[in-house]
């Protein structure tokens, strides 16, 4: 008889690699994820679903390209980083936009890309 915990084992390295193969714009969110921890790859490829699932949400809700997300979000944790002399990671803007994001169609979101800066450059997410 197999043990539970092998089992278990088992199924979260298929998990993983299943995380691997389906996980979208996969390039982009690596690209965040490497610069936000200083050049290094992430270990594990279940590591980027922090990363996918604001990714997603903010495509899901506005009107932008892949690229333009990607930079943007370097564009705006530099920003707040500099400004409120804090460091603000990628996956923090990302955070802090997807959650301001109440909508399901796609539209501007400008202001609440300003604001999601404005508040992690004070220190309030």
């Amino acid at each position: 008889m197999v043990p539970i915990a092998a089992l278990v084992a088992v199924a979260l390295i298929v998990a993983s690699s299943a995380v691997a193969v389906t996980l979208p714009h996969r390039h982009e969110v690596n690209a965040l994820y490497v610069i936000d921890h200083q050049g290094k790859n992430p270990v594990d490829p279940t590591e980027l679903i922090a990363y996918s699932m604001p990714f997603q949400k903010i495509l899901g809700g506005c009107s932008m390209g892949v690229t333009t997300l990607t930079n943007e979000m370097i564009q705006l944790a530099n920003k707040a980083s500099e400004v409120g002399a804090r460091n603000v990671t990628a996956l923090q803007m990302m955070q802090s936009v997807a959650r301001r994001i109440t909508w399901k169609a796609h539209r501007g979101c400008g202001t609440i890309m300003n604001l999601a800066e404005g508040h992690l450059e004070a220190g309030q997410g």
